[in-house]
């Protein structure tokens, strides 16, 4: 896409062209062999223009200069000698300009016959017929020359503007330009520190910073000042919009001084790294660094991890740089973990040090005066001391139940082997058979044995059999 740069290179090649001469004619029919060939392109020549009424504009005038703002630029025409003297115009109106702006979009150019274009990277017009293909405007000049604008992809603009052009839009609305102006590091720095945005939309705003600058122009300039291009506006500190304004500088000098042929670029520049974008989003340089590409700002964005980074000297990420040294605290002994430091081993103190420190802590703690006489009661202790103390209460004996179960046990009536039943037990003459009776309780409870079932190892289920029975 044709920048700052190109679109500077563009103006000079022009206004060496054409500065002086008088409009002979003027076609505002696509020429050249393109699909829209004899139409009128209302897209590019907007703002209710026609052909009819881009001719009457211009037709007759007279080119006084060129002028360029960020990537706008404009031709401006005014009357000249022969006609005003022919048609006697009011002193009010010999000052009346007319002004072609132009704006080059993704794929436009200015072309004049007989000369060479400017070259873009991805974008050439060598055309040797004229018209050129897709030639949406053309100019021509009482001398024979003639000026074409062209624009595959329809994407430039072409407007018409009276008297002084900069006090309309949009290049009324634009920010200060990165090449003529003169840029101050104050007043860029209080913008960036207004907002959160990255610096290469701030960069690409062409209404904030500066204007001009282009997608490859903002990833060179970001790559010499060192910072990042995801680092916000409000991370950058004074020095670092400093850089940032005499990288900006730098670039489009060197670039406008050889008029934007990126064949004579210097070789450590990142344009001639950034248009080779590998399969794994990187790209390894000559000096061995590699190029990252991302997307920041919904474009293509080139840098290089080792140079910009989002600390210091790149910025913070929505933070102040905070410049106070912290102490390293160590981190416990962790095996089988990377990186962790040994606990460092602290020398216990002496009586002295420890006697020290108590001393220091005592001198500085405030002396409270002591009261002479009684201690006042307060409300609290007063009425602390009207509350009875309740009587402790008697503990519950250990045993009771065991000793409960116990009678229970020994209560039991006794029956002796005569059949006689005695209260109590231990008497004299009498027998206690507590245990013949949990004898017999066991055998009368004792399951059948199993028989066997003829033929076969299993066992059958349980049978009665008589007592006397011998299996």
């Amino acid at each position: 896409m044709p920048e700052l740069p190109e679109v500077e290179a563009t103006r000079r090649m022009i206004a060496e062209s054409i500065t002086g001469l008088v409009v002979k004619d003027v076609c505002a029919i696509e020429q050249g062999g393109g699909p829209r060939t004899g139409l009128f392109d209302d897209i590019i020549i907007c703002e209710d223009q026609s052909e009819e009424s881009i001719r009457a504009a211009l037709k007759g005038k007279q080119v006084d200069n060129l002028g360029r703002k960020g990537k706008q630029m404009w031709i401006n025409f005014s009357n000249d000698t022969a006609t005003k003297k022919k048609k006697k115009i009011a002193s009010g109106a010999e000052n009346d300009v007319t002004s072609l702006l132009i704006h080059l979009g993704m794929t436009g150019a200015l072309l004049v016959n007989g000369k060479a274009g400017i070259k873009y990277k991805n974008f050439d017009v060598k055309d040797p017929v004229w018209p050129p293909r897709f030639a949406k405007l053309t100019i021509t000049f009482a001398n024979n020359t003639s000026l074409a604008f062209v624009d595959p992809r329809r994407l430039g603009r072409v407007l018409l503007r009276v008297n002084n052009v900069n006090d309309t839009n949009p290049v009324a609305g634009l920010a200060p330009d990165a090449f003529n102006d003169d840029l101050c590091p104050i007043r860029v720095h209080e913008i960036c520190s207004k907002t959160t945005a990255p610096m290469k939309a701030l960069l690409l705003d062409q209404h904030r910073l500066v204007s001009g600058v282009g997608n490859w122009v903002c990833d060179d300039v970001l790559y010499h000042c060192g910072i990042h291009p995801e680092a916000s506006g409000n991370s950058l500190q004074l020095e670092d919009v400093h850089r940032l304004v005499q990288s900006l500088q730098h670039i489009c000098r060197e670039a406008c001084s050889v008029d934007a042929d990126h064949d004579k670029f210097p070789k450590h520049w990142l344009f001639h790294s950034r248009w080779r974008k590998g399969a794994k989003g990187q790209e390894t340089l000559p000096d061995g660094r590699v190029a990252m590409f991302s997307t920041v700002a919904g474009r293509t964005t080139c840098h290089i991890p080792a140079a910009q980074k989002k600390t210091s000297g790149g910025g913070l990420p929505n933070k102040a740089k905070n410049t106070t040294k912290v102490p390293r605290q160590n981190a416990p002994n962790v095996p089988g973990k990377k990186g962790v430091q040994n606990k460092r081993k602290r020398r216990a103190p002496d009586a002295s040090e420890v006697s020290a420190a108590l001393q220091t802590i005592a001198d500085a703690s405030p002396k409270v005066p002591q009261r002479r006489g009684k201690p006042k009661k307060t409300a609290a202790v007063k009425r602390t001391a009207k509350k009875p103390v309740p009587a402790p209460q008697p503990q519950a004996k250990v045993g009771k139940a065991r000793a409960r179960v116990s009678r229970r046990a020994t209560s039991k009536r006794s029956v002796d082997r005569e059949g006689t039943t005695t209260e109590g037990g231990g008497g004299e003459g009498e027998i206690d058979t507590t245990a013949d009776v949990r004898r017999n309780k066991r055998a009368r409870v004792q399951k059948p044995p199993l028989l066997p079932i003829p033929g076969t190892r299993r066992s059958s289920r349980r049978i009665q059999q008589p007592p006397n029975q011998t299996v």
